[in-house]
């Protein structure tokens, strides 16, 4: 069993790797937002929405499946916040 400074270290980098993901799909959350604005596409989305949370609960254990479902809630979510922003602008 590893201790747990090295434990932490290790959920130090996979977070680094997260945070580097999100800003890159916000950034590309900003690409949509402009074809949604030229095209006069609303926000919400809600049959891709429910489509890609039921795709992230299949893709990890059955015993994380409710926690995947809830984070892609949240990225959905701050996606959404971000291209309203954006349109709005």
């Amino acid at each position: 069993m590893e201790d747990l400074a090295n434990l932490r270290e290790r959920i130090d980098e996979i977070d680094a790797q997260i945070f580097s993901l999100f800003t890159e799909r916000m950034l590309i959350s900003d690409e949509i937002a402009a074809v949604k604005r030229v095209e006069g596409r609303g926000i919400l989305d809600p049959a891709r929405e429910q489509e890609k949370i039921a795709a992230a609960g299949s893709s990890v254990p059955e015993e994380m499946r409710g926690d995947a479902e809830e984070l892609m809630q949240l990225l959905m979510k701050a996606s959404r916040k971000r291209q309203s922003a954006s349109i709005e602008s």
